[in-house]
C-alpha cells in the first residue's frame, strides 16, 4: 500500500479536532477549500490509511496491470511511488502496462505527475501504457488538461490487454 498527504492536512486534521472557526485557517487554507470540503466528506466513510494512493500490481501475461485506489494524491508517508514501481518493472525488461483507474475518485498534481513520468519512462524505453476505466471526474481532468491526447485510454482492462497483442 502507497500512501501520500499534502502537507496542510496535518493541521487540517487538528483543527478539526478543536472544532475552531479561526479566521487565521480559513484565510490560510482558503485555496484548499475546495479539496479540504471534497476530503472532509469522506472522513467517516474511510480509515486513515485510505487517505492516499494506494496500488496493487499484478501481471497478466506480459502485461503490468497496476489497481490505483481511491485518492491518487500525496500524503505524509510515502515508501514507494507508482512511477518508482513502475521503474523497477522497466529495470525487469517489462513494456507493456496498465493503469487500472476505476476506484480513484480523486487526483492531485501528485498523482497526475505520477501517471506523467511513468508514461514518460515507459515511452523512452519503448514501452506502451494504457489508463482504462477513468470516472468521469477523472475523465474530465484529463481533458481538461489535454492530455487525452496523448495517453491510450481504454473503456475496460479487457479491451486494453486485447490491444497489447
Amino acid at each position: 500500500m502507497i500512501f501520500a498527504k499534502a502537507p496542510y492536512w496535518k493541521e487540517y486534521e487538528r483543527s478539526k479536532d478543536k472544532k475552531t472557526n479561526n479566521p487565521a485557517f480559513k484565510k490560510k487554507f482558503q485555496c484548499h477549500r475546495d479539496e479540504l470540503t471534497y476530503l472532509s466528506s469522506f472522513d467517516n466513510d474511510i480509515s486513515e490509511g485510505a487517505k492516499g494512493m494506494e496500488f496493487e500490481k499484478r501481471e497478466i501475461n506480459d502485461i503490468v496491470i497496476y489497481d490505483v485506489k481511491w485518492e491518487f494524491k500525496i500524503v505524509e508517508e510515502m515508501p514507494v511511488a507508482l512511477h518508482e514501481d513502475v521503474k523497477n518493472q522497466l529495470k525487469l525488461g517489462k513494456k507493456h502496462f496498465i493503469f487500472n483507474l476505476k476506484d480513484v475518485i480523486y487526483m492531485d498534481s501528485f498523482g497526475l505527475g505520477e501517471i506523467v513520468g511513468s508514461f514518460i519512462s515507459i515511452s523512452n524505453l519503448g514501452g506502451k501504457l494504457k489508463l482504462t476505466n477513468l470516472v468521469p471526474r477523472i475523465r474530465l481532468m484529463f481533458e481538461t488538461t489535454g492530455l487525452i491526447k496523448v495517453f491510450t485510454i481504454v473503456d475496460d482492462e479487457q479491451t486494453a490487454i486485447k490491444n497489447f497483442h
